[in-house]
């Protein structure tokens, strides 16, 4: 468990995934039985029942659709007993890597429908990170979801020679929106050992994201361009000149929570901790 903000649990329910990303920042758990992942999702319900702060739950890994639907069904009968969640959300590639597991598994989508109720909602936080993904197999699994009361978000990576151009990003949105998804992030691809020639500068990326929003719809464009950083979630707003603009949505340090602030730019620089 891991209780970084005060309103969001993060639940590390699984360390496989359906399919593997080179770029993937906690690609170090795979396989092992590290102190990240959760061994006893009991204690973690616990928890959260004695954290009355906590509104929401992100049921991560690994990818928790994974898991088999049995166990996904007990997460939820524990996490639906607490009555100060508003929401649940289940970080999973699954409708990408794997859309079979959703269309094929009858079970699971009734799971889904039983406790994603009208007054607390289940969001599946999926990951497409180009318009080629969105297959009809995944369109399929999509559709199952959203008639089994599921609302979908996604959240891309901006990665180096694959989806760093406005053209494809405004494709991807507006595919993304076609199919009920909400463009929810697209995050600044971390400095991860060994894959930082995935990694966009911070210059060449607000101006895709900027020329990329400009091309879509009102819908289309209400994803944010973050950083996932050490300190918090920080949205990269704007430039002017030679100075970079950027916002706290969350911090681990609550004075930071919220705050506006400026720091110049260099065109090299890819990373938060590079400026």
């Amino acid at each position: 468990l891991q209780h970084k903000y005060p309103q969001t649990a993060l639940i590390l329910s699984t360390n496989k995934c359906a399919a593997y990303c080179r770029y993937c920042f906690r690609k170090r758990m795979v396989g092992l039985s590290g102190r990240e992942i959760i061994q006893n999702f009991s204690d973690a319900a616990d928890y959260i029942k004695k954290h009355k702060e906590i509104s929401n739950v992100l049921i991560s890994g690994g990818d928790p659709l994974t898991l088999p639907t049995e166990i996904i069904r007990k997460f939820l009968e524990m996490l639906s007993e607490i009555d100060h969640l508003y929401f649940i959300r289940f970080g999973t590639k699954i409708p990408v890597t794997l859309p079979e597991r959703i269309s094929t598994d009858d079970e699971l989508l009734s799971v889904f429908k039983e406790f994603s109720v009208p007054n607390r909602r289940i969001y599946i936080v999926t990951q497409f990170n180009h318009p080629n993904e969105i297959t009809e197999e995944s369109i399929s699994a999509i559709d199952l979801l959203l008639r089994s009361n599921v609302l979908v978000n996604n959240q891309s990576v901006l990665l180096k020679g694959v989806n760093d151009n406005p053209e494809v990003l405004a494709e991807l949105m507006k595919r993304l929106v076609s199919i009920g998804i909400s463009p929810y992030y697209i995050f600044q691809c971390r400095p991860v050992k060994r894959v930082t020639h995935f990694q966009v500068p911070l210059i060449k990326g607000y101006r895709t994201i900027k020329e990329t929003k400009n091309r879509l719809d009102g819908f289309g464009k209400r994803f944010r361009y973050v950083m996932s950083h050490k300190t918090g979630k920080i949205e990269i707003v704007g430039m002017i000149d030679d100075d970079m603009y950027f916002k706290y949505h969350q911090a681990k340090d609550p004075n930071d929570r919220g705050k506006f602030f400026k720091k110049k730019i260099t065109k090299d620089a890819r990373w938060f901790d590079d400026l």
